[in-house]
């Protein structure tokens, strides 16, 4: 497939799911579905959806296919008593500290 065919099916299917997205009224569902078609389309293995509670980040949506599974709904809510602090100390928390996007290739090889 060449790249412009490439390009344009990501953009249908990017359109496709806003469009699906836009129906969903539920905040959980939606915020789990977001999640889901953000690791699809970026082909992540995880991800995880954080809320800031005082300094704190708070585990509220996670999905890790090597973890858990294709069935995100099973371990929805195994993380949620957790959190992390915002601080340099973790890449969540050095995102959330310094507001800079941060790509890693593999985080599973991280030293």
């Amino acid at each position: 497939m060449d790249n412009l065919k490439m390009h344009d099916n990501k953009l249908y299917l990017l359109l496709k799911v806003t469009e699906e997205i836009n129906g969903i009224r539920d905040i959980d569902a939606l915020l789990d579905r977001i999640l889901f078609e953000a690791r699809r389309f970026t082909n992540a293995d995880a991800g995880s959806i954080f809320l800031l509670e005082g300094g704190n980040l708070q585990f509220s949506y996670v999905q890790n296919d090597t973890l858990f599974g294709k069935d995100t709904s099973s371990n929805r809510f195994l993380y949620t008593s957790h959190h992390i602090p915002v601080s340099e100390n973790s890449i969540a928390g050095y995102v959330a500290l310094t507001g800079e996007p941060l790509l890693i290739d593999d985080a599973y090889a991280i030293p």
